[in-house]
């Protein structure tokens, strides 16, 4: 068989309306895509390339590109394939056209396609010389819309209507650009009568503990085909088999696990013929989603080869609103960025696209379990045959297309959904879309898969027996009371912990340099700027974001360098807090009252202000590196209860001047294969003293378990130190060895003393060490001239401690590059 990719596309503007500007030229000239030797290209990069737009990523732009939407743009390429195909079966094959696009090949008209997540197949014939190939792409805006839907999400209504990325429609973290173009390669496939289509490695792992597994290999093929199958890991043949034997059972498998508890091994499975061959890699691993009872509702969490996996996990987002610029490097870039920080879950967010193979194929190498939302997010979607029938094969196309890969550990039918039909008030009989959810997938699903080796919810989030999605004792829980919602204190998190918590965040501004990388205007660098507005989507950001981070963070300036340090500060100690707290209630086996976590969001589409960990450019914020400090295997959690001794009521307004009692509890989540024995010494610190071996208790911590260690009196063991503003840190250890250490700081944290003196700072290389004689929070490095990433930020810092900390830059750093600040320093 061969396959032939059509690359350098052109361009041109075939059909303009009245909100073209006049300035466009109108001679309706090709024009060359921005990479010609790319197999896909889009709008948006094409216009940028010729100068025709002003890019829309930077200033105020996105408002004046919006006409590019409503155009009808086209496209074409030619392929000269000068050999002889009389006889064979030659094929048209487009795996992804965005969206609504006409195609003509050699000017007859083939097909019109409307989904951007289907691939389209069409017999054509080829002529000597040249083949020309042209699509025309109309505005996705004409699409007519029966009803007027429900949408919990501010934007275009018309978008639910429209099987394309919802997120091209604007969001609340990223722009309104809608593309088009072609998003997925096209191509000629010629072959001869027969072929393999796909393989498929169908198996069910028998036993764990000696890699036992059953495999059976199906193959689906055009005509009779004979298939020989070889199986391999790093190049040693594992097993052989042909389509008259495909079956067999494998012992001493390698598993699959998730990084943070094993090595993500992977085998290739080849299967070849006479005609073509496929090659596939697979990973064998056993995945449950369980869902035991609990003494109020049920579990939700996953166990991998036997295994009860926490999820520390993100959301992630496309990462560019040009999906067709993204490289397979990004994306090893973007999965390490999630390993790195501990975590082993992405959730694939339901407004955006399944994701290019790339993608999953660095998740499966890197060990990240992969939760797939199929493409529906904040909205009240049809349901009718048609728009059933184009989803069906949406889904099927996009599972035989997963189906091998050992990331994948659950499906959900939609982002929000649910919640939107139960927040906007819309009758059940308008649910339209509900038998997709609750049928139509599912029913795919459990036909391709076979076996029991992926899960599937009807939504995220989604309660069982009926509950309200935003129940805490069944199923996922979006998590949005803080910020969104109730706007609670982010130390609260401790009462809004569900069984699963798929969606929380806070937002905080990026890196500086990204900001300099987006406004040209040097008068428009402070916290206020209209173009600092524009790139930040959330409705009602100024009030939340000022509400949270003046209620906690010591502010001694409001320029743009400061308020940045400050709301990521903020964001990093809100999202701390939540893990720590969502973390305690992994509990006992059989206890598992939260299973994990996944916070919105690793990644931005665009440069902007938004719940990200990690901003468009590739920059960590600080909470991407709280995050990696207390996703850690083993986690110290020390927190202080305030009570009043008269029994006045927290919420009374004599509550500041009531007599108090405090008590500290500490605890341990040990998420390793193995149990602890050590001690754990509490260290106090006030007003610059401090108070060493103020108490101590030899503990047991569980394996893979909450271990609940002590509580106590504060007024023991703190002596004249006041407590409401002592800082007290716990170390778990065993004779010099140090397992983890955490500390309370009092709260807000605006409130507690400030420090009495300044950090030492050494710089040898490129590593910086630094040290004081006081407590420190949130100690925050940062280059005076250039971005340095450090592998460290916004850590605290306590007396007797050295940190070390490596910038990742290939000269070494000088005495005068590396700016130092830290709380109460901002």
């Amino acid at each position: 068989m061969n396959t032939f990719q059509f690359t350098h596309w052109q361009l041109r503007l075939l059909e303009g309306n009245s909100a073209v500007p006049q300035s466009f030229p109108q001679d309706h000239k090709w024009l060359e895509a921005h990479n010609p030797s790319s197999p896909i290209t889009e709008i948006f990069p094409d216009l940028l390339h010729h100068k025709l737009i002003p890019d829309p990523y930077i200033d105020k732009n996105e408002a004046h590109v919006q006409w590019v939407g409503h155009q009808v743009w086209e496209y074409r390429s030619i392929l000269n394939i000068p050999d002889s195909h009389n006889g064979k079966t030659i094929e048209l094959v487009m795996h992804g056209l965005d969206t609504f696009a006409d195609v003509y090949f050699n000017g007859c008209f083939i097909k019109s396609t409307d989904n951007m997540f289907t691939r389209f197949t069409h017999p054509v014939e080829l002529q000597k010389g040249d083949n020309e190939i042209r699509i025309q792409f109309r505005s996705v805006f004409e699409v007519k819309v029966p009803y007027d839907p429900a949408d919990l999400q501010e934007g275009i209504k018309s978008r639910m209507f429209v099987r394309k990325a919802q997120y091209h429609f604007g969001w609340d973290w990223g722009p309104t650009l809608v593309t088009c173009g072609i998003y997925r390669p096209v191509e000629i496939c010629i072959y001869e009568f027969n072929k393999i289509n796909d393989v498929y490695v169908d198996y069910v792992v028998k036993d764990t503990a000696t890699g036992e597994v059953q495999i059976q290999v199906k193959t689906e093929t055009t005509g009779n085909v004979a298939v020989e199958y070889t199986l391999t890991k790093d190049e040693k043949i594992i097993w052989r088999g042909n389509s008259s034997n495909p079956s067999a059972t494998l012992r001493k498998v390698d598993l699959w696990y998730p990084h943070t508890h094993g090595t993500p091994h992977l085998y290739t499975l080849t299967a070849t013929s006479l005609y073509n061959t496929v090659t596939t890699s697979v990973g064998f691993r056993k995945v449950e989603l369980v869902e035991d009872p609990l003494d109020e509702g049920t579990a939700f969490f996953f166990r991998v080869n036997d295994i009860d996996i926490y999820t520390n996990g993100c959301n992630w987002i496309p990462a560019s609103s040009y999906l067709t610029t993204i490289t397979p490097n990004d994306y090893d870039e973007w999965v390490n960025l999630f390993k790195r920080a501990n975590q082993n879950m992405s959730r694939v967010w339901g407004g955006g696209v399944y994701e290019c193979d790339s993608f999953y194929h660095a998740c499966d190498e890197q060990g990240i379990m992969v939760w797939q939302d199929f493409m529906f997010a904040c909205g009240q979607y049809p349901g009718d045959a048609k728009f059933t029938e184009s989803v069906s094969i949406e889904a099927s196309q996009n599972i035989a297309r997963l189906r091998n890969r050992p990331c994948i550990v659950i499906y959900a039918g939609n982002n929000e959904d649910y919640q939107t039909i139960e927040d906007m008030g819309v009758p059940e009989d308008q649910f339209y879309a509900k038998h997709i959810y609750e049928q139509v997938l599912p029913d795919i699903i459990t036909e391709m898969y076979g076996g029991n080796k992926v899960s599937y919810t009807f939504g995220s989030p989604w309660s069982r027996n009926g509950l309200s999605a935003a129940d805490l004792t069944t199923g996922d829980v979006h998590q949005w009371n803080v910020w969104h919602g109730k706007e609670l204190p982010y130390q609260e998190w401790s009462n809004l912990a569900g069984r699963f918590v798929s969606e929380f965040g806070m937002e905080a501004f990026p890196t500086y340099e990204t900001f300099k990388d987006f406004i040209t205007d040097e008068k428009e660098m402070f916290p206020q700027s209209s173009t600092v507005e524009m790139h930040n989507k959330a409705a009602g950001f100024e009030r939340k974001l000022a509400m949270y981070t003046f209620q906690n963070i010591h502010l001694s300036g409001f320029q743009l360098k400061d308020w940045i340090y400050a709301t990521q500060f903020m964001q990093s100690e809100c999202l701390s807090e939540a893990v720590l707290a969502f973390r305690r209630r992994w509990g006992q086996k059989g206890k598992r009252e939260t299973g994990g976590q996944l916070v919105w969001q690793m990644n931005d589409t665009y440069p902007v202000t938004s719940w990200s960990i990690v901003d468009h450019y590739k920059r960590p914020k600080l909470a991407y590196y709280g995050l990696k400090r207390t996703s850690n295997p083993i986690v110290v959690g020390v927190g202080r209860t305030v009570t009043a001794t008269d029994g006045t009521h927290r919420g009374s307004s004599l509550w500041k001047i009531a007599p108090k009692a405090y008590k500290i509890h500490t605890w341990v989540n040990n998420l390793s294969g193995e149990s602890i024995g050590g001690t754990i010494t509490l260290e106090m610190y006030y007003k610059g003293q401090v108070r060493k071996n103020s108490y101590r208790k030899q503990v047991v911590i569980s394996k893979n378990a909450t271990t609940e260690c002590f509580e106590v009196p504060m007024q023991e063991i703190c002596g004249t130190f006041n407590p409401e503003s002592t800082i007290i840190r716990a170390t778990l250890h065993s004779d010099d060895v140090v397992f983890a250490a955490g500390a309370y700081w009092p709260q807000p944290l605006k409130h507690y003393p400030q420090p009495l003196g300044t950090p030492r700072v050494k710089i040898l290389g490129n590593q910086v060490k630094i040290t004081s004689e006081y407590p420190l929070k949130a100690v925050y490095l940062e280059g005076r001239d250039r971005y340095l990433r450090f592998e460290d930020n916004g850590f605290d810092l306590f007396p007797g401690e050295e940190k070390a900390i490596s910038a990742a830059c290939a000269s070494g750093l000088s005495e005068d590059e590396v700016c130092v600040r830290y709380h109460f320093d901002c």
